[in-house]
């Protein structure tokens, strides 16, 4: 009989611990139950990491993500090419997104969650081959109207360091503010290094036209998550990427985005 009893109270002190230890579990899986097929993602152009070819978006960071999808069995997923302030918008306010490429600047970190490294970008001051005024430091460059990309790192990058923000002409793609700096509405423009070869090509302009002036920052490029996304899902993207390093270092070369880099016309 004492048993017995002591049998039926262990049976029901398992059942109690089983049925405590799955409702925490279902809790925690709640919280995590996402799939890694639910995202939206979102680009703009902006070669050579992001762009338009051939009717085909490709790039850099394109071509990266799709290799990680590959590395978790991912099918392919629908990218988005939209200008940059509304990708950034909805990165924001929309669950389950992703923004690419995006600098891990200070003043962003607590807004997403991040992916990356992808590549090193700096970030040029960009002027007509006939600017006469030396720069050898940003308060040389205050007296000038730059162009930046509304929102873009390319309008922090000015921020930071010091630059004043009444002096920044936001606009709204590249090809419009090369176009100004070529026409002479203004004398200088920013714009990452590794794009500015491009730029000037795929707009029919010369590049003896044009020659950089001063370097304004250093930044990596990362995939940004919107910040709801669960740390888990965050580690498997980056573990992915980690393991697929060998093939982002021979991406960085098919796109010219090594680290090499002068002040110089030559491009």
């Amino acid at each position: 009989m004492i048993l017995r009893v002591v049998w039926e109270r262990n049976k029901y002190l398992l059942f109690l611990g089983s049925l405590l230890s799955s409702c925490f579990f279902g809790v925690l899986h709640a919280k995590q139950d996402i799939s890694l097929t639910d995202f939206s993602y979102y680009t703009e152009h902006y070669p050579p990491s992001n762009y338009i070819e051939n009717n085909e978006l490709t790039g850099m960071s394109v071509e990266l993500i799709k290799l990680i999808w590959q590395e978790l069995d991912i099918p392919e997923q629908t990218i988005q090419l939209v200008p940059w302030a509304r990708g950034y918008r909805i990165t924001q306010s929309q669950k389950h997104s992703v923004l690419f490429t995006m600098a891990r600047a200070k003043e962003r970190e607590h807004l997403f969650k991040w992916v990356g490294p992808i590549y090193t970008a700096r970030h040029i001051l960009l002027a007509r081959a006939d600017f006469k005024h030396p720069i050898r430091s940003i308060e040389d460059a205050y007296e000038f109207p730059i162009a930046a990309i509304r929102n873009d790192i390319s309008e922090v990058a000015l921020l930071e360091v010091g630059f004043p923000k009444n002096n920044i002409a936001p606009l709204t793609n590249l090809k419009q503010s090369i176009l100004m700096l070529e026409n002479g509405r203004l004398d200088l423009i920013i714009i990452s290094q590794a794009s500015i070869k491009n730029l000037i090509e795929s707009n029919n302009l010369e590049l003896d036209d044009f020659k950089m002036v001063y370097q304004v920052n250093e930044v990596k490029n990362y995939y940004a998550f919107s910040k709801d996304t669960p740390d888990p899902v965050i580690t498997l993207f980056q573990h992915a990427l980690d393991n697929i390093d060998a093939q982002r270092i021979k991406l960085l070369k098919k796109y010219s985005l090594e680290l090499d880099f002068q002040i110089s016309k030559d491009f």
